[in-house]
């Protein structure tokens, strides 16, 4: 999945409306038939539990995930028997009675809808019927429903039986202190006691069904329920009177998350053709990666990413670098829990915590930056809160004492920074160097506000317009018109990174500095159809297509309107 990512979009028309009049579920809805996304990146969310489609089939069901519970190697298959015949819902590809007929469907933030075809003629009778499942992550509990309505195309009655078959894989419970970026790992195989249910030494797998076998009138349609519940070994999954109770309970979330979430965020009508959906889809984007269990550390919990089970840890540079403005609109006050509780991990050693607030990770030399960011934001949405103002500027002055003899920071290697691939963008760098210089005018500017040392006010300062001047004398390459990278050795390389644009956001640069880098700002160069490259292909050294993320030769798709928006505040609104 893509990271968390939201966008303020400049041109646009803003419509003020109540939350419940501004977004519909269905608004986010994608057609599956043109999707590319691979079957295993294919989930959907309750903000407690999500889980997995299994690839063209219409009602069959994957892995399963709900911290601290992990469904893994699950599997679910449903066969239809229709007047005594079996339809397999297979997936099958082949010819010839192969079963139930996938026909495509739509994502939507709160189900998957996927539709199937049976026409066929078993011993020179026709048996025709048309299926629509969907697939609906529980909420406050870990497992999920299949709603399956089945419609009798014949003129005749069709008595159906609805049969789940599972194989149950290997389930986990997983501390909530090791959910990090990687998916949960497998458990032991889990056996079935004969009575739906399935476990191993930790995890009880049960299976719920209501009235499989019925009668469909001619030209009628029928609704069947389906549900499995994932629990600790010694826990009992006790099923509401009916499986509709459960789907309602979803959908009641969804609906609030929505209301609650969107009540701020502006409605978006672009001229600009594709913006409005792109603007949808970078909403929706962060709604699935919104949890809701009050076992996390905060509540609601802001994942990375999230939505296969993977990343759900609270990752700053995607809370605090890339969508700060919208954290706000969407968490509202709910965002300073948040905040607070990366400021207790101590930044200076992790960059993320997990679901239990614990931190991992390295020192990473854009922590500091995306918390002054963060916490500058929440002060202009909120006004200013002195604990965090006094985390940002204990993380500010440590950082500060980082500093080299000729006023720069020598910031690592790959791990602390961009992880490319090859030698490059390390050590002696523009950014976060130039990001120095930005956070210490942004704690001069909030200080201000609270009446601060006017002293330090004026230090803090004097350090800014201190560091953009090294940046200009130590590390801009006139000939190149780009900023060179210098190892402690005094090897340098230029690395044409779109890192280098931040310079602009810092005020870092100066006019002709400017002029210089938007010389490379060009098609075939940084610019492709299909975005923004993360390195210029100009550049023979560094350029490759591998890695999508910040520092490769793909296109990361946070760095396109980042970048827009930069150039937007330097006033260059055409290039933008």
């Amino acid at each position: 999945m893509s990271k968390l990512i939201f966008f303020s979009v400049l041109m646009f028309i803003v419509t003020n409306l109540n939350a419940a009049d501004k977004y519909k579920l269905e608004d986010f809805s994608l057609n599956l038939n043109s999707s590319l996304t691979p079957p295993n990146h294919l989930w959907v969310s309750s903000g407690w539990s999500t889980v997995n489609p299994l690839s063209t089939t219409v009602m069959g069901v994957g892995d399963c995930i709900g911290a601290p519970l992990a469904g893994k190697d699950f599997k679910l298959f449903v066969t239809l028997e229709a007047n005594g015949h079996q339809i397999k819902d297979v997936g099958s590809t082949g010819k010839g009675d192969v079963g139930l007929l996938f026909q495509g469907g739509q994502w939507q933030p709160d189900k998957i809808i996927r539709k199937g075809t049976y026409n066929y003629l078993i011993d020179n009778n026709i048996i025709s019927l048309g299926v629509q499942s969907e697939l609906i992550p529980l909420y406050n509990r870990t497992g999920f429903i299949i709603k399956c309505s089945i419609r009798n195309r014949l003129g005749t009655t069709l008595r159906i039986k609805v049969s789940p078959e599972i194989t149950p894989g290997n389930p986990n419970y997983i501390p909530l202190n090791s959910w990090t970026y990687s998916q949960p790992g497998a458990g032991e195989s889990a056996t079935s006691n004969g009575e739906g249910i399935w476990s191993n030494n930790k995890v009880k797998i049960a299976l719920f069904t209501e009235s499989p076998t019925f009668d469909i009138p001619a030209n009628q349609s029928h609704t069947s329920y389906i549900a499995v519940t994932f629990t600790e070994q010694s826990s009992i999954s006790v099923p509401p009177q009916k499986l509709r109770d459960w789907e309602l309970e979803e959908r009641l979330a969804w609906e609030n998350r929505l209301n609650r979430a969107l009540r701020e965020v502006p409605v978006i009508k672009s001229s600009i053709s594709g913006l409005d959906d792109y603007y949808k889809r970078s909403i929706v984007s962060g709604l699935v990666s919104i949890w809701e269990n009050p076992a996390f550390v905060v509540n609601p919990f802001l994942a990375t990413s999230g939505i296969d089970g993977g990343a759900t840890c609270t990752y700053l540079w995607d809370f605090g670098g890339y969508i700060p403005r919208m954290a706000c609109l969407i968490l509202g006050d709910k965002v300073l829990p948040c905040t607070k509780a990366m400021a207790n991990i101590g930044l200076d050693k992790s960059y993320a915590y997990t679901l239990d607030g614990t931190g991992i990770g390295v020192p990473y030399a854009y922590s500091t930056w995306s918390f002054v960011n963060l916490v500058w934001e929440i002060s202009k949405h909120m006004g200013i809160n002195e604990a965090l103002f006094n985390e940002a500027r204990r993380l500010v002055l440590l950082n500060e004492k980082l500093e080299s003899p000729n006023n720069l920071i020598d910031y690592g290697v790959q791990h602390n920074l961009l992880e490319m691939r090859s030698a490059g963008w390390e050590h002696y760098v523009a950014s976060p160097n130039a990001e120095r210089a930005w956070c210490l005018e942004r704690l001069a500017e909030m200080g201000e506000k609270i009446s601060y040392d006017p002293i330090e006010i004026k230090q803090w300062r004097e350090k800014s317009l201190i560091i953009k001047k090294a940046i200009q004398s130590q590390l801009w390459d006139p000939v190149s018109h780009w900023f060179k990278c210098i190892y402690p050795t005094g090897h340098t390389e230029l690395v044409y990174s779109i890192q280098a644009f931040d310079a602009l956001r810092a005020e870092a640069c100066t006019k002709e500095m400017e002029k210089g880098l938007l010389e490379h700002l060009k098609d075939g160069r940084f610019l492709f159809s299909y975005g923004v490259s993360s390195v210029s292909a100009e550049d023979s050294v560094h350029y490759e297509v591998n890695d999508t993320d910040w520092s490769g030769g793909g296109a990361y798709t946070g760095d396109g309107p980042d970048l827009a928006l930069i150039l937007y505040g330097q006033g260059k609104s055409g290039i933008a």
